[in-house]
């Protein structure tokens, strides 16, 4: 159950992940607006969008360390447009935010999706028998990864030592690739200096 839950926090992080990455595409192009009134409101909203995108993906991964992780909170705007606007440009966490989500899209949705596909390809080569007949082939079959023939002779033998090899691969890694994850997003996204009120969480998953 464990497994299974780590592949539905890659699948829902995976998601946020592609939100993640229209949302700071949007905040990009309103930033090379922001010389107009409009342009510079988008860009001072969207900017703000973001931090609730980080902060799941940081909560996300105290779970999976079970540890907090201290993160350096981002200067308040004040002041006029004007102003609040080159608040936000000289902050430092607005840049952050920016290069996290647009770095994950690349790396966190390698990562985190190699759970789902595993578990998907071990639960289809586990149903090839059973919707041998459906599938519309002929008996020489088809190839699969241009290695080998499956046909109606071996579908069983081809299925089960997929699914097999598939669920093995997916029960080993899980773990591993949450945790790479959530290690790169509390490398990113962490205060490089602990909190001195530093307070260890109980491991919810591993």
């Amino acid at each position: 159950m464990r497994r299974l839950r780590l592949t539905g926090l890659a699948i829902g992080l995976s998601v946020v992940s592609v939100l993640g990455f229209v949302l700071v595409t949007c905040t990009v192009v309103a930033g090379l607006l922001s010389f107009t009134v409009i342009g510079a409101f988008l860009f001072l909203g969207l900017a703000a969008a973001q931090r609730p995108f980080t902060d799941l993906h940081l909560r996300s991964a105290e779970k999976v360390l079970g540890r907090s992780i201290p993160r350096t909170p981002r200067t308040p705007t004040s002041g006029g447009p004007l102003r609040r606007l080159g608040q936000a440009l000289s902050d430092t966490g607005t840049w952050r935010d920016i290069a996290f989500l647009v770095f994950n899209t690349v790396s966190g949705l390698t990562i985190l999706l190699v759970p789902p596909l595993l578990f998907l390809h071990g639960l289809g080569a586990l149903l090839l028998p059973v919707f041998w007949n459906t599938l519309g082939v002929s008996q020489h079959g088809f190839p699969y990864m241009t290695r080998f023939w499956v046909n109606s002779g071996n579908e069983l033998q081809v299925g089960l030592g997929l699914a097999a090899v598939s669920f093995l691969l997916w029960f080993v890694l899980t773990p591993a690739l949450l945790r790479l994850n959530a290690v790169i997003t509390a490398a990113l996204l962490g205060s490089s200096a602990a909190a001195p009120g530093f307070v260890s969480r109980p491991q919810v998953a591993r």
